[in-house]
């Protein structure tokens, strides 16, 4: 956590509480490089310890830095001007910016990303022979080895990748036991890099036009079938069609949305699927920040999503309700409805009264 910066010939030099006293070189505004720090405090991460005040204009050229637990530093800097490495990527073939390329300095902390004109900009506190690896979806890695970066001196790198070939890969959802197509299931493959989704057609075929070789995670869901997936499935254009086979019955983890609709009248707080943010009540956790281990994904229903104390999204003023898609078990023999749940009700000035209900209904009785 920044706290207080000064100017000082085109260095910025701030206290930075757990972190210590810091100083970047902002001669080039839009590439603030650190180039200094001395960390004086024990503590590390965020929070509201170590230095909160510093100062660099004395005659003596020292800094000062008060410390919250320490004391008082007295601190002799050396402003070092950074190495600059900047540049712009783009593709090879159509000669147009690539963004969101990946940038690399081997061996030290100074990667950074293509902006949407493929420019980038990045450096290090200290001169030397650097290999820069350069990544981006779609296109091959590209390294480069031994860039010299000088103090004070800009060092322009421009790279031009080539863009990978996609493929087309195609497949079927099948049911367990009788190999009956599974209609209209949606699918998904992630990878670091890559992420695809499409839908099956009504034979349970699915087809990705163009996808990129990669190792991804598979996923498959339909609302009747327990969800697929798997993890570290290498694709390229010689993989094979790919039958995914999905056992019958109602099931899901909520990796895709299967159909489950909201209804609420409270303020705050309303069911929202996506990736658990953990909340807190006086610094101890009250609602988890991530989902049930041993299913696919990482989705879950959440009433409110936001995170930040338990308080700031949490149910108010009304009730929201989660309503799953029509199962139907009556050809069941000893039909369940498994489910895994986490319910806090704390805080409230002492007098918590929210309430988890659960309940089955068939349209007419509950």
């Amino acid at each position: 956590i920044p706290h207080n910066t000064f100017y000082i010939d085109g260095f910025l030099v701030t206290s930075y509480y757990r972190y210590g006293t810091v100083v970047h070189d902002a001669t080039r505004p839009a590439n603030v490089i650190e180039v200094a720090h001395y960390d004086h405090s024990p503590f590390s991460g965020n929070g509201f310890n170590g230095a909160w005040g510093t100062y660099p204009y004395l005659p003596s050229g020292l800094i000062i830095s008060s410390d919250i637990e320490g004391g008082l530093f007295v601190l002799q800097p050396t402003y070092v001007h950074a190495c600059w490495l900047e540049g712009t990527i783009t593709d090879q073939s159509t000669t147009m910016p690539v963004s969101q390329a990946q940038i690399t300095l081997s061996g030290v902390a100074a990667d950074t990303q293509s902006g949407l004109d493929g420019h980038y900009a990045t450096g290090y506190h200290q001169a030397g022979f650097y290999d820069v690896l350069v990544s981006a979806p779609g296109y091959e890695d590209q390294a480069i080895a031994g860039v010299s970066l000088q103090n004070g001196v800009v060092a322009q790198l421009d790279v031009a990748l080539v863009p990978l070939t996609p493929f087309a890969w195609s497949g079927q959802v099948l049911e367990t036991g009788t190999n009956a197509p599974v209609p209209f299931a949606q699918l998904a493959m992630e990878s670091a890099d890559y992420s695809f989704q499409t839908v099956a057609d009504a034979n349970g075929v699915f087809q990705w036009p163009a996808l990129y070789a990669d190792t991804y995670t598979i996923s498959a869901g339909q609302w009747g079938w327990h969800t697929y997936c798997t993890s570290g499935a290498s694709i390229d254009q010689n993989t094979p069609p790919l039958t995914i086979n999905v056992d019958p019955g109602y099931m899901d983890d909520f990796s895709f949305d299967l159909g489950w609709q909201i209804a609420s009248t409270a303020s705050t707080g309303a069911w929202e699927r996506g990736v658990p943010v953990g909340t807190f009540l006086n610094g101890s956790p009250s609602n988890p920040d991530e989902d049930v281990a041993g299913d696919c994904g990482e989705e879950a229903y959440v009433t409110g999503n936001g995170g930040g104390q338990a308080g700031d999204d949490d149910v108010d003023n009304g009730s929201t309700i989660l309503i799953s898609p029509v199962f139907d078990v009556s050809g069941l023999v000893a039909p369940r409805v498994e489910y895994q749940r986490w319910f806090f009700d704390g805080g409230g000035n002492g007098m918590p009264n929210d309430r988890l209900d659960i309940s089955l209904t068939n349209g007419t009785d509950t």
